[in-house]
């Protein structure tokens, strides 16, 4: 039947993704043993606050001291914030 419409549906036509600016690239995969740190846009992202209110939180020491600096710039294991997290909400370690 000429017209009529392909109730088949199509595959999506690959494309080259572009580098450059703008591309993003996937994270890589840390080898065992190695730990994730993170930093102040992370750790806002993850509890729900803005670097303002975070920044004034580590202020009145309401959230644990740096584990380490890379620089200038903060940053804290990502166990360090899980047992944050956990001991705000109250739930406890068994």
């Amino acid at each position: 039947m000429e017209g009529a419409v392909s109730t088949e549906a199509k595959a999506p036509k690959e494309t080259k993704r572009k580098r450059g600016k703008g591309a993003r690239r996937e994270a890589p995969a840390l080898p065992p043993g190695c730990e994730a740190f993170v930093g102040k846009s992370q750790i806002c992202f993850a509890i729900g606050v803005s670097v303002r209110t975070f920044s004034k939180m580590c202020g009145a020491n309401e959230f644990p001291k740096p584990d380490a600096y890379i620089g200038i710039f903060p940053r804290w294991r990502m166990a360090t914030l899980n047992r944050w997290i956990r001991n705000r909400s109250g739930i406890t370690e068994e």
